[in-house]
């Protein structure tokens, strides 16, 4: 399932709301702890970490261009949820179909007063579903698993030297990544591969992780996986045995993989009292099998943009790096507002410009106002009050749409970051790049 990585990029856009007083006191912990974060250093990618360069897979792709594998981190719970979803949508879909059509057998005209009154009862339930399931966003973990991209993917490409990553949009969306600027994490037995990029080494508002292959049943397995990596990428892939190229067709033997992942070491050293536990809980096994092969089915191919597909091929140009510029204006003042999750206030996180609060000489410092309109926001804040949103800046006079938007990202109303503010002004932090309009 995509829980991680769009738990991930959730907590990386959250708006002003959602910045409560409990939030903002989790990231004042957190900015004491950042300067241990920020003083990881990008990989050594000239350091051999492994003798024995392996691949465990899944590998989709191998060539003198590019290597694509696996990404995601929970795949092996992927299947939980997907027989609870569907259950729970034949019970309202299929269910309620069934129903009316046994309300209007001629076998039941008898019994009208009591069909009405159950229709109604299930109407109810069938309403009461659907408003929850819209009211409190039950769809969100639904396309975790189902009606979603059948996997995640990443792209190592050795000609652009560039790393790509394929998300559903909820979850980042396709990002294109530095190959050297990212720190490798080898979390050890029953994790996989991770990787990341954070702010210090790509300038970006925001840190991205990608877990990559299996997960291991021993640490030198990751070793031995990042150094296949890192050999292909710098060295070409004859320095790397071949991998087997898997089909990515969804065949049901592919998805009882994943459960199994990283028990080899247990299973081989185990007694059989492990042998035998598990054997009895094989069909907890199955079944999450079953519900990840079928969450596959009603899923679709994800397929790369044509400049990724097409980089690296003689006279094709090099895509360009992800910015937060290159989402929409609201996502990217959201992207932005949350820097303060990774960069430390004295190096700009946090430093969203509070229109609230902030006097004509701060105000200023937004793109196109100048000291003028900064005035006549002040002198209309005054008369009529606070904002409600960023949005309503366009209501002062001379400061039109066009302005707000080149500006969202810079702007917030939330007066919990009063104390932030101040703190990110004192201290004379800069402001990073605009973000554009769409199109």
């Amino acid at each position: 399932m995509y829980f991680f990585e769009w738990m991930f990029w959730w907590g990386s856009t959250f708006d002003e709301k959602q910045r409560d007083a409990d939030w903002l006191s989790f990231i004042d912990k957190r900015q004491k702890k950042l300067g241990v974060l920020n003083s990881e250093k990008p990989v050594d990618l000239s350091h051999s970490e492994s003798s024995c360069p392996r691949a465990r897979g899944p590998v989709y792709a191998f060539n003198d261009t590019f290597l694509e594998m696996r990404s995601g981190s929970l795949e092996h719970y992927r299947g939980l949820l997907t027989p609870l979803a569907l259950t729970a949508i034949w019970f309202v879909g299929v269910g309620g179909f069934h129903h009316l059509y046994w309300i209007i057998d001629r076998e039941w005209q008898d019994r009208i007063v009591g069909n009405i009154i159950a229709l109604f009862l299930f109407g109810s339930v069938t309403f009461c579903f659907w408003y929850c399931f819209f009211k409190f966003k039950l769809y969100i973990p639904v396309r975790w698993e189902l009606f979603t991209q059948r996997r995640l993917l990443i792209r190592f490409n050795r000609k652009t030297r560039q790393v790509y990553l394929h998300r559903p949009k909820y979850a980042g969306g396709v990002m294109i990544l530095p190959w050297e600027e990212m720190v490798v994490a080898l979390e050890g037995p029953g994790m996989p591969l991770l990787l990341g990029w954070i702010p210090q080494h790509t300038g970006l508002p925001f840190a991205t992780f990608a877990a990559v292959g299996k997960r291991a049943g021993r640490a030198q397995e990751l070793l031995d996986e990042w150094e296949f990596i890192r050999c292909y990428m710098e060295e070409g892939p004859e320095s790397v045995p071949r991998p087997r190229v898997r089909s990515k067709i969804p065949w049901p033997w592919y998805s009882l993989e994943p459960q199994f992942e990283g028990l080899g070491p247990i299973l081989r050293h185990g007694d059989w009292k492990l042998w035998l536990g598990k054997v009895l809980i094989s069909p907890a096994f199955l079944t999450l099998g079953a519900g990840h092969w079928v969450s596959q089915l009603l899923c679709w191919e994800p397929r790369w943009p044509k400049i990724i597909r097409e980089a690296g091929q003689p006279g094709k140009p090099t895509p360009k790096l992800t910015t937060a510029e290159d989402y929409d204006p609201e996502t990217c003042r959201r992207l932005h507002l949350n820097k303060d999750m990774w960069v430390p206030s004295e190096q700009g996180g946090g430093n969203a410009i509070n229109i609230n609060i902030a006097d004509a000489g701060s105000l200023a410092e937004l793109e196109g106002i100048g000291l003028n309109r900064a005035r006549a926001i002040v002198a209309y804040r005054e008369q009529h009050g606070n904002f409600d949103e960023p949005e309503q800046l366009q209501l002062v006079p001379g400061v039109g749409p066009e302005l707000v938007r080149q500006n969202l990202w810079r702007m917030t109303t939330a007066p919990e970051q009063r104390d932030m503010q101040k703190k990110s002004f004192s201290s004379g932090a800069g402001q990073a790049g605009d973000c554009k309009p769409e199109g």
